[in-house]
């Protein structure tokens, strides 16, 4: 298989890469190296992927320009590129949340309907359903984002299906849950505070700030899994401590310096049951 993966230097996307390298797929990378996290660790994670014969890596912006032969040229598109994060798509950063969300993933579904793709992939992310006042989410909840990051993932949403509406493109949106640690849902939450907990534990005590609530903020958000285990029979094997844990073995220093005091900043919120889920 040809696969094309955006975002490709980034967390999801190096490890998505590797996986199909493993598999024995050809795989074009393809990431411009933004500055949402650290792009140290980008150059890292592709020069990991660069290893490979059958791994080709192209920095570019999506925004600016997609070279259309990539994508006729593949089976398959993984678009996991794209400017996120909540807090900071308010004021003058949204410009980078409207290019390199919906303008990125305009210019790649109009690739795409020149292309014979045998599916498009395109990430999403929970925040298209805004605060789900501590119920589980299903994929036919309404659409309600509370910050601009939220609405942008709901544009790229509309992009594709009028894409596959119109040219018949394969799109297919995944709605992920925590990104950082990959995960598209367990059926159940857990609040900050114990997530707070279960990070001092496997790292180092963490010294928790209370601010006032952060605009856009979103108190509960809970996968509901149960298409998934209907139509793929998933069944989640990992707890979320365990998926921490080697998390924090993959971003471990190779020279064994040790982690950095941490410091976690969130809302001025008590610890019962139903406050500040994630």
């Amino acid at each position: 298989m040809r696969a094309v993966v955006t975002g490709a230097a980034g967390f999801i996307g190096s490890h998505l890469c590797e996986h199909l390298l493993e598999s024995g797929d050809e795989v074009v990378g393809i990431d411009c190296f933004s500055d949402s996290y650290d792009p140290c660790r980008k150059e890292s994670n592709a020069a990991r992927l660069t290893e490979w014969a059958r791994f080709r890596l192209v920095q570019a912006d999506l925004a600016e320009s997609v070279d259309a032969a990539l994508v006729r040229n593949a089976d398959v598109v993984f678009h996991l590129a794209g400017e996120s994060g909540t807090r900071p798509s308010w004021g003058v950063r949204f410009p980078a949340y409207a290019e390199r969300n919906i303008v990125g993933t305009w210019r790649l579904l109009d690739a795409a309907r020149q292309a014979h793709l045998r599916k498009f992939v395109h990430a999403s992310c929970a925040s298209v359903y805004g605060d789900a006042s501590g119920r589980r989410t299903p994929e036919s909840a309404e659409l309600r984002p509370v910050s601009p990051y939220g609405a942008s993932k709901v544009a790229t949403e509309g992009l594709c299906e009028a894409y596959r509406r119109t040219w018949r493109v394969p799109v297919a949106s995944l709605r992920l849950f925590t990104v950082g640690v990959v995960n598209i849902g367990t059926g159940s939450s857990v609040s900050l505070l114990e997530l707070i907990r279960m990070v001092s534990d496997l790292i180092r005590p963490v010294d928790v700030v209370r601010l006032p609530e952060q605009p856009g903020a979103v108190r509960h958000c809970t996968a509901d899994i149960a298409l998934e285990r209907a139509w793929f029979g998933y069944t989640p094997h990992s707890s979320l401590v365990d998926g921490l844990a080697e998390l924090v073995m993959h971003h471990s220093s190779d020279d064994g310096t040790p982690w950095p005091q941490g410091v976690a900043a969130f809302p001025h919120v008590d610890d019962s049951p139903g406050q500040a889920r994630t």
